[in-house]
């Protein structure tokens, strides 16, 4: 789609634009866009817009990122930084010599172009790199995980920053002095070389490490959990966070006074750190890029009441999901951030969700985040529905079904479990293992990736999918009742049909003093032969039965009659077969 107020042609560049270089830019990049694969969908044209722009305008940032570019062409000469991510790249073009920032991550990249002197930054993950080119000694920030490198050239010494997750690294390259963080998990390294003095954060965990390196007095945070490590070297003094969990350990390491985190969870003989401020802990999950535009955002937030609870539950959910396999789930909250930035009544929802939360426990974190999801979607059909998106509406509404069906579910489970284990207190773990077991199955695209205690939940592969028929069948058979029902549904029902809600409305509020609600409560009454001598609380339990059918009654024919005049009866059929092996998981 192209910008608003664009009419998708290339602008004309008039001569005295064009750079010093004796190449006609303009015309080069012209002829490139018209070389365009056919069936590629490749926005070659916002591209030398791009391109124009930042010739025209002399700007050092070009982005040509999630283009559906199958190539570049050549360069404008004066750019420091260049976005190229998330295109379908084999090649990049010639660098230029001013180059000090190389974003080119989720490409097929097999080789890189030589590196210009200049280079400071290099992000190249989620390519198809074998082989990098030799470093520059201006590189400071390196980040190339998920790439079937087979090694790392030599690293220059003004690097502080190295990420290589997920390559087949069987060593690493002598680390220079300058380094501050190192992050190398998930790759089949049996050793460390020797740990920089200035090291502030080592992050290893899932290597096959048996032993570390002393540890330099100046690290902060050690994360080396299922690794084979016996033993953990002295820990310096002033280490802030430690997670060791699943190593095959003879002995305990001595803590340090000042360790704050352990194993993912707060320890109490640290120092009892505050809630950082808001600012910090939403910009934290976006890159270096946005962080200034997300402080700026959440200034005046950060006061506001309950800010400090979700800073803490955004910074434990921040490090129970910090491995890059995670990246699609935090660019979900990343987009949640933002919403909730511009939205005080989601802001009012989602912090007092974090209000039920307990940094004592990671699993608590996820199945919170989900909570949060719940309420937003809620949120976002109440307030934002309109016959433009109804149906997108419909199926947040659908998953929001789904997730209090699976709730339902596992309370039964639980008072199951209890029968048999008196002292079961392990209630979230039945709900979150539900969630997270059927997200694929049940298309519950807002819940977390995973969790860490499953085996506590006693769910068995066959309840889990009797669980997923269960909520099919039932979606299949009640969505219609239970959105009819739904409040967010009835107000953004309010908005689509005034006139029809409004008559529901008004016949509901007629019917609650009416003759006839008194008489339907009798009858139920009396066909549960208690007519006459019904406790207060059979009362009152049957006008709630009687109360819920004429909402039915009411507020079905009006969901229906207005889907029929937009045209969308569709939405509310029935999404699940059930026949055959379509009911597995």
């Amino acid at each position: 789609m192209l910008p608003m107020n664009n009419s998708g042609r290339i602008p004309i560049v008039t001569p005295e634009i064009l750079p010093a270089t004796g190449k006609d830019y303009p015309a080069i990049w012209r002829a490139w866009a018209r070389e365009a694969p056919l069936g590629g969908h490749e926005l070659r044209e916002m591209a030398v817009e791009r391109l124009l722009a930042c010739l025209e305008k002399e700007e050092s940032l070009l982005d040509l990122s999630e283009l559906n570019l199958s190539s570049l062409p050549e360069l404008p000469p004066l750019i420091t930084t260049l976005l190229a991510n998330d295109n379908h790249l084999s090649s990049l073009p010639e660098l230029p010599e001013s180059l000090q920032i190389l974003i080119c991550s989720f490409n097929l990249l097999e080789l890189l172009p030589p590196l210009p002197g200049s280079l400071k930054k290099l992000i190249c993950s989620s390519c198809n790199l074998k082989k990098l080119p030799s470093l520059p000694d201006s590189l400071e920030e390196l980040t190339c995980s998920w790439n079937p490198l087979e090694g790392l050239p030599l690293l220059p010494m003004s690097l502080k920053y190295l990420t290589c997750t997920n390559n087949g690294f069987e060593s690493l390259p002598a680390l220079p002095e300058s380094l501050l963080t190192l992050i190398c998990s998930k790759n089949p390294l049996p050793n460390l070389p020797d740990l920089p003095a200035s090291l502030y954060s080592l992050n290893c965990a899932e290597c096959q490490l048996e032993t570390l390196p002393d540890l330099p007095e100046s690290l902060n945070s050690l994360i080396c959990p299922r690794n084979q490590l016996r033993v953990i070297p002295a820990l310096p003094f002033n280490l802030d966070e430690l997670n060791y969990l699943e190593n095959p350990l003879l002995q305990f390491p001595i803590l340090p006074p000042s360790l704050t985190s352990l194993n993912n969870s707060p320890y109490e003989g640290g120092a009892a750190g505050a809630a950082r401020p808001l600012t910090d802990s939403a910009a934290d999950w976006f890159p270096a890029v946005q962080q200034r535009d997300i402080r700026e955002r959440f200034r005046e937030i950060t006061h506001e009441t309950n800010a400090g609870i979700f800073s803490e539950f955004l910074d434990r959910l921040r490090n129970r999901y910090a491995d890059s396999k995670y990246e699609t789930f935090r660019h979900q909250v990343m987009h949640c951030l933002i919403r909730l930035a511009a939205s005080p009544g989601l802001r009012e929802k989602l912090f007092m969700c974090a209000l039920e939360t307990t940094a004592r426990c990671d699993d608590r974190i996820s199945l919170s985040w989900n909570n949060m999801r719940i309420a937003e979607m809620a949120y976002t059909v109440e307030q934002l529905g309109t016959e433009q998106n109804l149906g997108k509406m419909i199926s947040l509404a659908r998953e929001v079904f789904r997730m209090e069906l699976l709730t339902e579910i596992a309370s039964q489970k639980i008072i199951q479990i209890r029968h048999a284990h008196e002292h079961f207190d392990e209630d979230l773990e039945v709900l979150l293992g539900y969630q997270t077991e059927l997200q694929h199955a049940l298309h519950l695209t807002q819940v977390v990736p995973d969790m860490y205690f499953f085996t506590c939940s006693y769910l068995t592969a066959e309840e889990v999918k009797a669980a997923k028929t269960q909520v099919q069948t039932a979606e299949n058979q009640r969505f219609l009742e239970w959105l009819s029902l739904w409040e967010p549904w009835q107000a953004m029902l309010k908005r689509l049909n005034p006139a029809a809600w409004g008559a529901a409305e008004s016949e509901k509020n007629a019917f609650t003093v009416s003759e006839e609600f008194q008489s339907r409560i009798h009858e139920k009454l009396k066909t549960r032969g208690s007519s006459e001598f019904a406790s207060d609380e059979a009362i009152q339990k049957a006008g709630l039965e009687v109360m819920k059918e004429k909402l039915r009654e009411l507020f079905m024919p009006c969901t229906l009659s207005t889907l029929e005049a937009k045209a969308q009866l569709s939405l509310v059929e029935p999404v699940w077969d059930l026949s055959g092996d379509q009911a597995g998981v």
